[in-house]
Order: structure tokens, then sequence, then C-alpha cells
């Protein structure tokens, strides 16, 4: 069985940690620092330099990411898919999903249909 670098262990876990608590609004540096056991520094600088992202931004690419996967296969329409990540406001969430992706949210389901 071919070893995972440590970076992608890393990412998956950090990924795991998001998604289990996606519903929660305020996933920020001190919860994932207590949930990933690193300090501060450490967790901001491993996420950095892996993904050239701040620990907030990370987290909302994977908020985005599973909305729009959320979508895709159908499972929720955009405001289930929204609120079942943590965005609490559609205007909000239209628009870092419009800048993420390069598309509307509601473009996803009408690709769907």
């Amino acid at each position: 069985m071919e070893k995972k670098p440590a970076s992608n262990t890393f990412l998956d876990r950090l990924d795991r940690v998001i998604e289990q608590n996606i519903l929660h609004t305020d996933i920020d540096l001190p919860f994932l620092t207590d949930k990933m056991a690193m300090s501060h520094s450490t967790l901001y600088r491993r996420v950095k330099s892996l993904t050239g992202l701040t620990a907030q931004a990370y987290v909302s690419k994977v908020r985005l990411r599973v909305a729009r996967s959320l979508i895709e296969n159908g499972e929720c329409n955009v405001t289930e898919a929204a609120m079942a990540t943590g965005f609490n406001q559609m205007a909000h969430f239209r628009e870092v999903f419009t800048r993420e992706f390069g598309f509307l949210p509601s473009e996803v389901r009408k690709k769907r249909l």
C-alpha cells in the first residue's frame, strides 16, 4: 500500500474536521486549533504553506465545495445547501460561490435538471 504524503494526510484530516462541523458558523482558528490539537501559529503556517490560503479562507473553500456537491447531486436546493454548509446569508453565499466557481449556484442546479 502506498503511503500518503503528510501534507495530504493533514489536509484530509482538516477537511474531515470542517465537514463534521460544517453546520457551525463559527469554525474559526481557535476552533480548528482545538480540534487539530495544534497551536494557532502552527496551524496557520501549515494551512498557508500547503494551500496558499489563510485558515479561514480554506474553511470557506471547503464549505463551498460541499455546497456545490450537495446542489450537483440533487440532495439540496441552493438555499438548503447554503444553510447546510453554515452560510446564513444567501447574498453572501451567492457572492462567494460565484467568486469561487465563476457561476451562480442556481446555474449548477439548472445544469442538473
